[in-house]
């Protein structure tokens, strides 16, 4: 094992090969310390996601495919800047989807925009006439875990009125999404 020191502070260590960064304050509040990205092609039947209709006709809640993406943190008590942008939205008219990120949906299941976990309340849309468009939506999560925790962040969305269906992506053939995770330091 050996440590990496500036003026007597260890800024990183290595053990087995693999290098962490220290807990103590390295990086300054608000520096971005990671970014992972997903940028693909969604659609159009050539896409490495195919045709990647997802959408929900009922109020059940659905997990995205593609908006699925994991950061392991390299700082204890860091900030997660999440941000996703669905190619193509679509609500049928008379209809309002709602979309919000979660947290590790197979063990923790904590939604991060979604305030109250009430209907209507996460990133929405509402229209009475059916129409499409690309939907972005972005928030700030806190997990307050240690450095080296694996985090999975996904796109959840549901219809929360109305009788017809709400696609968080509809595939109108190759188009791109993209999903950002950032690790922001915490100070």
């Amino acid at each position: 094992m050996a440590d990496f020191k500036i003026n007597g502070v260890t800024f990183a260590s290595e053990s087995g090969g693999v290098v962490s960064l220290s807990n103590a304050n390295v990086f300054p509040a608000g520096h971005v310390i990671q970014t992972v990205i997903k940028n693909q092609q969604i659609g159009g039947g050539t896409g490495t996601e195919g045709a990647a209709n997802e959408t929900v006709g009922n109020t059940a809640t659905i997990t995205s495919t593609f908006f699925n993406l994991s950061i392991t943190t390299k700082c204890a008590n860091s900030k997660i800047h999440l941000f996703a942008q669905s190619p193509y939205n679509y609500v049928q008219s008379g209809t309002g989807g709602e979309y919000w990120f979660n947290r590790n949906p197979t063990t923790d299941n904590i939604d991060i925009n979604r305030p109250s976990g009430s209907d209507g309340d996460a990133a929405l849309t509402y229209t009475t006439d059916a129409h499409g468009n690309p939907t972005s939506i972005t928030s700030i999560d806190t997990p307050n875990v240690a450095s080296g925790t694996t985090i999975n962040y996904v796109v959840k969305f549901r219809r929360w009125y109305g009788s017809n269906s709400v696609y968080w992506v509809y595939d109108r053939g190759s188009q791109f999404g993209v999903f950002i995770i950032r690790e922001i330091a915490n100070g």
